[in-house]
């Protein structure tokens, strides 16, 4: 399942990471692509993004985190779908 995330945007973690469980909510920073190589900034390690994924924060921690895009569900009326709840004009009014 592929969802339309932009930067900004609230999303729902659908694993547990050691620092975080599942159902965390993070906001979505910037994506990384798949092929990309990651640097974790407080063990200055690096890792391969095998598949498409997000730079996380939470705003009750410090740090940024790294989710696969498929491990993230959209909480709804994040910024991203506000042009989506729009009527559609070919729809009769009542």
């Amino acid at each position: 399942m592929s969802h339309r995330f932009s930067p900004g945007d609230l999303a729902m973690t659908l694993v547990s990471l050691k620092q975080h469980a599942a159902g965390s909510v993070v906001e979505l920073e910037k994506k990384v692509e798949a092929g990309r190589v990651v640097r974790e900034l407080s063990t200055r390690k690096l890792y391969l993004v095998k598949a498409s994924a997000w730079i996380c924060t939470r705003a009750d921690e410090q740090g940024r985190f790294v989710y696969e895009e498929k491990n993230l569900m959209p909480l709804s009326g994040t910024p991203s779908q506000a042009n989506e709840t729009e009527e559609d004009p070919r729809l009769p009014t009542n």
